[in-house]
Order: structure tokens, then sequence, then C-alpha cells
């Protein structure tokens, strides 16, 4: 709001606003909010039209159930433990009964199945990275490296963004950040909600435009997650499954679900991504937001 206030000039653009990972939990609620104001016409107006979501945790409970269905289908389970834990486990693999003797033992088998594989990127080795390494890593993706892993990026984030001349240039006031963690989790917060799909139900009956992409390898927050909670919607297909292509390859398929009258969800899947698609697949991210656009 302060910022259209300092640029008034911008108030009649068409205004979106955008997630990824975690931030799904909240920009359902800020759309919401975002979209109310402009509705009752508060000052500053924003012209919002729409939203955008990446890889979006939405439910956590079901984002986080889906991870065995997941494994399962991308064969890092057998098809005998998943049938097991199916029916051991009544299907939910969050909340086990200490006193379900077999959910458990199922459950213990599949965590050591799945140990090794990096969520982010099935596809890809799984690296761990710590401040007491940083120094060795990062001399090891200068020279470069024999074995890499996309972690290591993630270090020089870190490096980049507290370097000095950086801060002057992005004009961060001095004193009001120490060190830059690009993931800071010594934060002290409760966390009071762990699901906002009552959110992007509700925004369904908004004139907004909604897309909604996945990546195929991710199984941080599987896509078969956010599906679930898309297609409790109810909504009326306007285009149906197909295949979209960049250069002319399969960049991945998608679908069309009819909110409002003219107003839609596009949903899309990224082949070949992991979370959140765009780290792994710019050229047909870019392509895909451009077309949607």
């Amino acid at each position: 709001m302060q910022w259209f206030i300092d640029h008034p000039k911008f108030s009649s653009n068409p205004f979106y606003i955008g997630g990824g990972s975690y931030s799904g939990m909240i920009t359902g609620p800020l759309v919401q909010q975002v979209y109310e104001g402009y509705k009752a016409r508060r000052k500053p107006l924003m012209n919002i039209k729409g939203y955008v979501l990446a890889s979006p945790a939405v439910d956590g409970f079901r984002e986080q159930n889906m991870k065995v269905l997941y494994a399962y289908q991308r064969s890092l389970i057998p098809e005998a433990l998943y049938k097991s834990m199916k029916e051991n486990c009544n299907g939910d693999y969050i909340n086990i009964d200490p006193e379900n003797t077999k959910c458990v033992s199922d459950y213990s088998v599949y965590v050591e199945l799945v140990r090794y594989i990096n969520e982010q990127q099935i596809m890809e080795p799984l690296c761990i990275t710590t401040p007491g390494v940083n120094r060795e890593i990062l001399q090891e993706v200068q020279d470069p490296p024999t074995f890499w892993c996309r972690s290591y990026y993630h270090i020089l984030v870190d490096t980049w963004a507290n370097d000095e001349n950086v801060r002057k240039a992005l004009h961060v006031r001095e004193g009001t950040k120490e060190e830059f963690l690009r993931c800071n989790r010594t934060m002290a917060y409760t966390t009071t909600r762990l699901n906002t799909v009552e959110f992007y139900r509700n925004l369904t009956n908004a004139n907004l435009e909604a897309l909604v992409y996945c990546a195929d390898l991710d199984m941080n927050v599987p896509h078969l997650g956010t599906q679930y909670w898309i297609n409790s919607f109810n909504t009326s297909i306007r285009d149906k499954w197909r295949a979209w292509f960049v250069d002319g390859q399969v960049a991945g398929y998608t679908e069309v679900h009819k909110t409002k009258e003219d107003h839609y969800l596009t949903y899309v899947i990224v082949k070949g991504a992991g979370h959140v698609a765009q780290t792994f697949k710019p050229k047909e991210v870019y392509h895909l937001i451009n077309r949607w656009f």
C-alpha cells in the first residue's frame, strides 16, 4: 500500500500477486484482502487482476501425506509396501497411532527407503550444506567441482548478500540486518494455521485469474497435493489435460478450470523440474508465464 502511495502513477496498472513454496500459505489470505480492498474502492486502489502460485504449500497435512503416494508412483517404494501402508495406516501417514505397530513398522521401512532422496528434485543428488563447510564448498564451486550440488548456489547467495558492496547497492540501511541467511530458522513464531485452502476456494468466486504451476520431480510439495485441493473446488473444465511445448518439445502438461463467468484457474505441470520450477527450468517457466499473461 505504501508503495502505491509513493508511486500513484502505477495505480491503474494491472496488479498480480505471486508466491512460491511456503508462500502459498500467505498468498491466498493476502490476495483476498487486497481484492476486498479493491471492491470497496479503498485508497490506494490496487487494480488486482490475479495471482500466481509456484509449487505452493497450501494444505500442510495433504501435501505431507501425499509424499507416500508420490514415492510409490515414482517407484521409490514397492507396491507391496504402499498397499500395506495404505491398509495399516488407513491412508494417514501423519497422525500415526504409536499403538498401531503395523503402521509404525511400515512407515519406518518407508522412511529408510526415501532417506537419501533429494525431495527438492528426486533425480538430483542429496547434499548437506552447513555454515562450517562453506569455505570448502565455495572453493569447490569455483574450481569447478567434479561433484556438483544445486544447494551450493544457496551458499553463494548468502556470501553475495552479505557483501558490503551489495548491501550498499541494494540500499540496505546500516544496522537493520546483521548476517543474511537464505533460510533463517532462528525466528521465533507460533504456527497457527496449516491450511489456507478456504481462501483459494473463496477466490474462485472473485473476478480474478489464477495460475498454479508445479513440478513433476518435486517431492517437497508433491503436485498430487496441489491437484487434490484444486479438484476439491469442483469447478468445470474449460480445457482438458494436454501437453504444452517449448521449442517443439513437451515442456509439461496443463488443464484450465473455469471459476467464475470468464475467469479461470490454469493448472500447469513443468516436466523435469523440481521445487520450485523456475530454479530448474527457467526458460520453460518464462514461456509459461508469458503465455498466461
